[in-house]
Order: structure tokens, then sequence, then C-alpha cells
């Protein structure tokens, strides 16, 4: 019989903890208000994360963001205004894909729940209409390109699609990102 000391395995070896700051420049997709369309203009992210980290690189975590963007375009001949924001806490599942020590591809999924503002002013008919909804469902999946500079730092730079639920009066929304992290 053999004995369990001839076998040899690696230490599993401590979890790292990570915090992570994001810059994102956000690309809203259309969304409709009744049967009307709205449009947004391009606006942006900030968020922190936290991730655990596992010896297969693979990671779970928290994060929270928060996004801004304006109101813009026509709808029924009027033109719109307006600011908007959007305020999400998912968790998040991910998996780093390192090719050498310093160069990794980001991959990741992530549920959880938001919490937008609308606020969409007909200036021509001196009417604002205030659409703060209670929480919807929020989702992201994104990808990226990670160099780390030492244990301690690393910058990436990625793409995220992530949307929520319909609020109480807007549809269903979209969001195209490029950020920093």
């Amino acid at each position: 019989a053999e004995s369990v000391d001839e076998f040899e395995s690696e230490p599993l070896g401590p979890a790292l903890n990570k915090f992570n700051l994001y810059f994102a420049y956000c690309v809203p997709n259309e969304c409709s208000l009744g049967n009307k369309e709205v449009q947004f203009k391009s606006g942006s992210e900030f968020g922190l994360e936290y991730q655990r980290e596992f010896l297969d690189q693979s990671y779970l975590g928290l994060s929270w963001g928060m996004k801004s963007f304006d109101t813009t375009g026509t709808a029924g001949g009027y033109e719109l205004k307006g600011s908007n924001s959007l305020m999400r806490f998912d968790f998040t599942l991910g998996q780093e894909w390192e090719f050498t020590d310093t160069l990794s591809i980001l991959t990741q999924g992530s549920i959880g729940i938001a919490t937008s503002s609308y606020e969409v002013k007909v200036p021509d008919l001196s009417y604002t209409l205030y659409d703060s909804s209670a929480t919807s469902f929020h989702y992201a999946i994104l990808l990226g390109l990670k160099l780390e500079w030492n244990d301690s730092w690393h910058s990436a730079l990625f793409y995220e699609f992530d949307g929520r639920s319909e609020s109480n009066l807007m549809d269903y929304q979209s969001f195209h990102q490029f950020g920093i992290e």
C-alpha cells in the first residue's frame, strides 16, 4: 500500500484580497417612455470593487457603481433635456487568463440590483417628468486586458455591456462602457 507521504501536492496558500477603483465612459442605448423613444448622451461611471482571488485566478467579489448621463434628442417634435443617474450593487464572478507574468485577459459576469433616476424635460412645454425607480435587476458582462505592475498594483482596460430591467416609467435599458481600472 502507498503512503500519503509519497504524494506531493502544492500548498493552497492564502487567497488574495483586492480593491479596485475604476472609471468608465458609458454609451447608453435608446430607451422608451411609453411609446416614445428617448435618447441619451454619453456619460460616465465611477465604481469600487472588492475581489477575493483564488489560486486558479478565479475570483468572487462585490461591486458598487454610479453612472450619470443626460437626456437628449426629440420626441413628438419636442426637444428633450434632462439629467439621469443609475446606482448599482452587484455580486461578481470572474476569471483571469494569464499569458505572461504581467499580461492577462479578464472575463467577468455580474448580477445585482440597481436604482435609477430619470429626468425628461420638455422645455417648450415647461414640463418635467421624473422617474425614480425602486430596485430593478442589473446585469453586466466584462472583457478586459490587465497589466500587472507588481503584486500590489495593476491597470486594466475593459469593455463592459450592462443593463437594467424596467423602472416605473422607463423601459429596459442597456449600456456600452469602455473604462480603465
